[in-house]
């Protein structure tokens, strides 16, 4: 399943950082928001859109995890198919071992 991805917008308002301050009978204050206007709705920043974000590298850590074993495999399987070629071939000349030299990729060590 691919990530749906979200555009995240941030809310804009009239006046931000904007207060109103009240004096409670204890003598505490307590301040409420007076920005004015709501002139865009933000994104919420829930633990739904956050946890979204979570499974998406989660999904991803995974995915890269898999392609890294598969490369790995694969690297393998090509090592011991040059092995096995390599020491199949043993270069002579006129039925004379050249020095125990190996065939190995077509070329000559």
């Amino acid at each position: 399943m691919a990530f749906e991805r979200i555009q995240w917008t941030d809310e804009v308002v009239e006046r931000p950082e904007t207060y109103e301050e009240a004096v409670n009978p204890d003598g505490s204050i307590t301040h409420t928001q007076a920005h004015g206007e709501v002139l865009q709705e933000g994104t919420p920043q829930s633990a739904s859109n956050f946890n979204r974000i979570e499974e998406g590298l989660q999904h991803l850590s995974i995915a890269h995890d898999l392609l890294e074993v598969t490369q790995q495999m694969k690297a393998r399987e090509l090592e011991e198919k040059q092995l096995q070629f390599s020491s199949t071939f043993v270069l002579t000349e006129d039925g004379v071992d050249l020095g125990g030299r190996y065939l190995d990729n077509a070329l000559f060590r």
